[in-house]
């Protein structure tokens, strides 16, 4: 998943050292850099990494979770932790970093176990957006319930 943001990195910044050294070296250079040494070696403080961000909405739902189901807390922090940091591309790379999840295709909804499967998250993924959007948790007993009561 990261690794072709990572690759798509290396080969822009492949792409900069190279323009900096043949075609405008002089605009790149730091005053403090004596004028005979070359520009390049300045280049790796401008761009230092590059971020993939996904904008998880309505993080209350989790906080006012695990302050009804305290232990609840722990894995849903981790869970939050990695789809914060992670771009999902598509439902191939969802199911690749979380095995257990389901998706409801007529819904458009991906159903995460968490904490060993005695919780259900349930939320919708923007791909091209870089977005989670949670709409439920429940624990499994309440989630049963729901899903026999036609998930309203």
């Amino acid at each position: 998943m990261l690794q072709g943001a990572a690759g798509s990195c290396a080969t822009r910044l492949e792409t900069l050292f190279h323009s900096a050294r043949t075609q405008h070296p002089g605009h790149l250079r730091h005053p403090g850099i004596p004028a005979e040494q070359p520009p390049y070696v300045t280049m790796p403080y401008v761009i230092v990494a590059y971020i993939v961000v996904v904008n998880v909405i309505a993080p209350r739902t989790l906080r006012a979770f695990w302050q009804r189901h305290p232990h609840a807390l722990e894995p849903l922090r981790i869970w939050l932790k990695i789809v914060q940091q992670t771009n999902f591309s598509n439902w191939t790379e969802v199911k690749a970093a979380f095995p257990s999840a389901d998706y409801l295709g007529n819904e458009e909804l991906v159903i995460f176990n968490i904490g060993g499967n005695k919780y259900r998250l349930i939320v919708d993924i923007s791909f091209n957006q870089n977005r989670i959007f949670i709409k439920r948790i429940f624990t499994h007993a309440e989630y049963d319930k729901w899903n026999r009561g036609g998930r309203k």
